[in-house]
């Protein structure tokens, strides 16, 4: 696995351990759009992977060629302001 870009999706998706459902709504698609992408019936446009690259912090060369690393080097800041912003839109937290 890994040889085509719909191969390096799954494999994105499945090391963020993450279901079809909540990896489209993240990307603002539904579960059949991710589905039909993992079964390779439909080959994503480029900005749908630039959208991919950017939400998921995927490297676009890797996403492109398979060469390199999968997710691009973090920033720490970034990483704890997403951490923050997602505590706050959970709605299931209750306000301590």
């Amino acid at each position: 696995m890994g040889n085509t870009v719909n191969e390096r999706i799954t494999l994105v998706r499945k090391s963020l351990k993450l279901s079809q459902t909540a990896f489209g709504e993240k990307l603002g698609v539904s579960r059949g759009v991710i589905k039909n992408i993992d079964e390779s019936i439909t080959t994503p446009k480029s900005e749908f992977l630039s959208l991919i690259c950017k939400v998921y912090n995927v490297d676009p060369d890797w996403l492109e060629t398979g060469e390199g690393e999968m997710f691009l080097p973090s920033d720490e800041v970034t990483d704890l302001f997403d951490f923050a912003a997602d505590l706050f839109q959970n709605k299931s937290l209750a306000c301590v």
